[in-house]
Protein backbone atom coordinates (compact mmCIF):
# COMPACT_ATOMS: atom_id res chain seq x y z
CA UNK A 1 0.00 0.00 0.00
CA UNK A 2 1.40 3.44 -0.97
CA UNK A 3 2.05 6.17 1.59
CA UNK A 4 -0.86 8.28 0.30
CA UNK A 5 -3.30 5.38 0.55
CA UNK A 6 -2.12 4.59 4.09
CA UNK A 7 -2.76 8.17 5.14
CA UNK A 8 -6.20 8.14 3.53
CA UNK A 9 -7.06 4.84 5.24
CA UNK A 10 -6.12 6.35 8.59
CA UNK A 11 -8.25 9.40 7.75
CA UNK A 12 -11.28 7.17 7.08
CA UNK A 13 -10.75 5.18 10.26
CA UNK A 14 -10.24 8.28 12.40
CA UNK A 15 -13.43 9.84 10.99
CA UNK A 16 -15.36 6.61 11.63
CA UNK A 17 -14.14 6.40 15.24
CA UNK A 18 -15.08 10.03 15.88
CA UNK A 19 -18.49 9.47 14.32
CA UNK A 20 -19.10 6.44 16.54
CA UNK A 21 -18.24 8.45 19.67
CA UNK A 22 -20.48 11.36 18.70
CA UNK A 23 -23.61 10.03 20.37
CA UNK A 24 -24.23 12.55 23.15
CA UNK A 25 -22.49 15.72 21.95
CA UNK A 26 -24.04 18.18 19.53
CA UNK A 27 -22.61 21.12 17.63
CA UNK A 28 -23.57 24.45 19.15
CA UNK A 29 -23.29 27.20 16.56
CA UNK A 30 -25.71 30.11 16.47
CA UNK A 31 -28.38 29.99 13.74
CA UNK A 32 -27.89 32.97 11.45
CA UNK A 33 -24.13 33.07 12.08
CA UNK A 34 -22.36 34.18 8.87
CA UNK A 35 -19.19 32.35 7.83
CA UNK A 36 -16.42 33.32 5.41
CA UNK A 37 -14.01 30.61 4.41
CA UNK A 38 -12.29 28.60 1.77
CA UNK A 39 -10.04 25.66 1.08
CA UNK A 40 -7.04 24.77 -1.03
CA UNK A 41 -6.17 21.44 -2.64
CA UNK A 42 -2.72 20.72 -4.06
CA UNK A 43 -1.19 17.53 -5.40
CA UNK A 44 1.81 16.43 -7.43
CA UNK A 45 2.65 12.90 -8.47
CA UNK A 46 4.62 10.75 -10.87
CA UNK A 47 3.60 7.27 -11.99
CA UNK A 48 5.78 4.73 -13.73
CA UNK A 49 7.42 1.36 -13.37
CA UNK A 50 11.16 0.72 -13.11
CA UNK A 51 10.85 -2.40 -15.28
CA UNK A 52 8.56 -0.66 -17.77
CA UNK A 53 9.62 2.99 -17.56
CA UNK A 54 7.10 4.22 -20.14
CA UNK A 55 4.50 5.53 -20.11
CA UNK A 56 5.45 7.89 -17.29
CA UNK A 57 2.83 10.38 -16.12
CA UNK A 58 3.67 13.50 -14.19
CA UNK A 59 0.99 15.84 -12.93
CA UNK A 60 0.39 18.63 -10.50
CA UNK A 61 -2.77 20.53 -9.76
CA UNK A 62 -4.07 23.32 -7.59
CA UNK A 63 -7.66 24.09 -6.58
CA UNK A 64 -8.71 27.28 -4.76
CA UNK A 65 -12.26 27.44 -3.42
CA UNK A 66 -13.46 30.52 -1.44
CA UNK A 67 -16.97 30.45 0.01
CA UNK A 68 -19.55 32.37 2.04
CA UNK A 69 -22.13 30.68 4.23
CA UNK A 70 -24.49 30.82 7.15
CA UNK A 71 -25.75 28.43 9.83
CA UNK A 72 -29.43 27.68 9.30
CA UNK A 73 -29.42 25.45 12.39
CA UNK A 74 -27.01 24.90 15.28
CA UNK A 75 -25.34 22.08 13.37
CA UNK A 76 -26.09 22.78 9.68
CA UNK A 77 -24.13 25.19 7.48
CA UNK A 78 -25.15 26.20 3.96
CA UNK A 79 -22.56 27.89 1.76
CA UNK A 80 -22.02 29.16 -1.78
CA UNK A 81 -18.77 29.79 -3.58
CA UNK A 82 -16.67 29.37 -6.67
CA UNK A 83 -13.49 27.45 -7.45
CA UNK A 84 -10.56 27.61 -9.84
CA UNK A 85 -8.64 24.48 -10.83
CA UNK A 86 -5.29 24.42 -12.66
CA UNK A 87 -4.05 20.97 -13.70
CA UNK A 88 -0.82 20.32 -15.65
CA UNK A 89 -0.01 16.85 -16.93
CA UNK A 90 2.82 15.35 -18.98
CA UNK A 91 2.79 11.79 -20.33
CA UNK A 92 6.00 10.30 -21.75
CA UNK A 93 5.40 7.40 -24.14
CA UNK A 94 7.65 5.33 -26.39
CA UNK A 95 6.16 7.03 -29.45
CA UNK A 96 6.20 10.58 -28.08
CA UNK A 97 5.01 13.02 -25.45
CA UNK A 98 1.56 14.36 -24.54
CA UNK A 99 1.11 17.58 -22.57
CA UNK A 100 -2.15 18.81 -21.07
CA UNK A 101 -2.96 22.11 -19.38
CA UNK A 102 -6.45 22.11 -17.89
CA UNK A 103 -8.25 25.07 -16.32
CA UNK A 104 -11.65 24.75 -14.69
CA UNK A 105 -14.05 27.34 -13.25
CA UNK A 106 -17.11 26.34 -11.21
CA UNK A 107 -19.94 27.74 -9.08
CA UNK A 108 -21.05 25.58 -6.16
CA UNK A 109 -23.42 25.29 -3.21
CA UNK A 110 -22.92 22.98 -0.24
CA UNK A 111 -24.67 21.72 2.86
CA UNK A 112 -22.41 20.73 5.77
CA UNK A 113 -23.64 18.78 8.78
CA UNK A 114 -21.55 19.15 11.98
CA UNK A 115 -21.43 16.30 14.52
CA UNK A 116 -19.41 17.06 17.64
CA UNK A 117 -17.17 14.14 18.64
CA UNK A 118 -15.31 15.81 21.51
CA UNK A 119 -15.17 19.46 22.57
CA UNK A 120 -13.91 21.62 19.67
CA UNK A 121 -13.61 18.65 17.29
CA UNK A 122 -16.33 17.83 14.78
CA UNK A 123 -17.02 15.20 12.15
CA UNK A 124 -18.70 16.75 9.10
CA UNK A 125 -20.74 15.35 6.24
CA UNK A 126 -20.80 17.60 3.19
CA UNK A 127 -23.11 17.38 0.18
CA UNK A 128 -22.17 19.74 -2.65
CA UNK A 129 -23.38 20.53 -6.16
CA UNK A 130 -21.55 22.51 -8.84
CA UNK A 131 -21.75 23.63 -12.44
CA UNK A 132 -18.44 24.01 -14.25
CA UNK A 133 -16.66 25.20 -17.37
CA UNK A 134 -13.24 23.88 -18.30
CA UNK A 135 -10.67 24.17 -21.09
CA UNK A 136 -7.91 21.64 -21.81
CA UNK A 137 -5.09 22.64 -24.16
CA UNK A 138 -3.42 19.46 -25.43
CA UNK A 139 -0.16 19.08 -27.33
CA UNK A 140 1.02 15.74 -28.72
CA UNK A 141 4.54 15.27 -30.10
CA UNK A 142 5.59 12.08 -31.91
CA UNK A 143 7.73 10.97 -34.84
CA UNK A 144 5.05 12.15 -37.27
CA UNK A 145 4.82 15.71 -36.00
CA UNK A 146 3.11 17.97 -33.48
CA UNK A 147 -0.66 17.94 -32.98
CA UNK A 148 -2.58 20.55 -30.99
CA UNK A 149 -6.17 20.39 -29.81
CA UNK A 150 -8.50 22.17 -27.41
CA UNK A 151 -11.19 20.41 -25.39
CA UNK A 152 -13.90 22.61 -23.84
CA UNK A 153 -16.07 20.95 -21.20
CA UNK A 154 -19.26 22.10 -19.49
CA UNK A 155 -21.21 20.09 -16.95
CA UNK A 156 -22.52 19.57 -13.45
CA UNK A 157 -21.52 17.34 -10.56
CA UNK A 158 -22.84 16.31 -7.14
CA UNK A 159 -20.52 14.90 -4.49
CA UNK A 160 -20.67 13.69 -0.91
CA UNK A 161 -17.75 13.44 1.48
CA UNK A 162 -16.77 13.31 5.16
CA UNK A 163 -14.45 15.70 6.93
CA UNK A 164 -13.00 16.85 10.22
CA UNK A 165 -13.28 20.37 11.64
CA UNK A 166 -11.37 21.77 14.62
CA UNK A 167 -12.52 24.94 16.37
CA UNK A 168 -9.40 26.98 17.14
CA UNK A 169 -11.31 29.68 19.04
CA UNK A 170 -14.61 31.54 18.93
CA UNK A 171 -13.81 32.95 15.47
CA UNK A 172 -11.80 30.38 13.49
CA UNK A 173 -12.40 26.81 12.32
CA UNK A 174 -9.89 24.56 10.55
CA UNK A 175 -11.23 22.03 8.00
CA UNK A 176 -10.00 18.85 6.38
CA UNK A 177 -12.55 17.71 3.82
CA UNK A 178 -12.40 14.54 1.71
CA UNK A 179 -13.91 15.77 -1.55
CA UNK A 180 -14.05 12.60 -3.61
CA UNK A 181 -15.92 9.92 -1.66
CA UNK A 182 -18.83 9.79 -4.13
CA UNK A 183 -19.16 11.84 -7.34
CA UNK A 184 -22.04 11.79 -9.81
CA UNK A 185 -22.02 14.12 -12.79
CA UNK A 186 -22.58 14.88 -16.43
CA UNK A 187 -20.09 16.51 -18.78
CA UNK A 188 -20.29 17.59 -22.40
CA UNK A 189 -17.12 17.99 -24.47
CA UNK A 190 -16.41 20.20 -27.48
CA UNK A 191 -13.18 19.05 -29.15
CA UNK A 192 -11.39 21.13 -31.77
CA UNK A 193 -8.23 19.88 -33.48
CA UNK A 194 -6.14 22.97 -34.19
CA UNK A 195 -3.83 21.03 -36.53
CA UNK A 196 -6.44 19.54 -38.88
CA UNK A 197 -9.28 21.99 -38.20
CA UNK A 198 -11.75 19.18 -37.45
CA UNK A 199 -14.15 19.29 -34.48
CA UNK A 200 -16.48 16.96 -32.57
CA UNK A 201 -18.76 16.89 -29.55
CA UNK A 202 -19.84 14.28 -27.04
CA UNK A 203 -21.39 13.90 -23.61
CA UNK A 204 -21.20 11.38 -20.80
CA UNK A 205 -22.51 10.62 -17.33
CA UNK A 206 -19.88 9.89 -14.71
CA UNK A 207 -19.78 8.09 -11.39
CA UNK A 208 -16.70 7.70 -9.25
CA UNK A 209 -15.84 6.71 -5.70
CA UNK A 210 -12.82 7.74 -3.66
CA UNK A 211 -12.76 4.33 -2.01
CA UNK A 212 -10.42 3.32 -4.84
CA UNK A 213 -7.56 5.30 -6.37
CA UNK A 214 -7.50 7.74 -3.47
CA UNK A 215 -4.61 10.11 -2.87
CA UNK A 216 -3.80 13.18 -0.80
CA UNK A 217 -5.04 15.39 -3.60
CA UNK A 218 -8.58 14.41 -2.60
CA UNK A 219 -8.25 16.20 0.75
CA UNK A 220 -9.15 19.91 0.76
CA UNK A 221 -7.57 21.86 3.62
CA UNK A 222 -9.13 25.16 4.62
CA UNK A 223 -10.45 27.52 7.23
CA UNK A 224 -13.67 29.26 8.21
CA UNK A 225 -14.00 32.64 9.88
CA UNK A 226 -17.12 33.18 11.99
CA UNK A 227 -17.98 36.78 11.16
CA UNK A 228 -18.68 38.88 14.29
CA UNK A 229 -22.35 39.73 14.62
CA UNK A 230 -23.31 43.38 14.86
CA UNK A 231 -24.98 44.70 17.94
Amino acid sequence: MSGNKKIMTKFYLFSAVLLCTATTLFAQFNPGQKVLGGNVTFAANKTGNEQFPVPVTKYRYLVVNPSYGWFVKEDVLWSAGFSYNLNRQKIDRIAGVEKNTYQNFSLNVARQKFIQAIPKLFVTITTAAAIFYGVNDREELNNVGTFNSKITTVGAVVNVGPGITYQLNSRFLLDAYFNNLVNIGYSHNFIKNATSGSSSTGGSFNFSSGLTGTNLGNIALGFRWLIPRKG
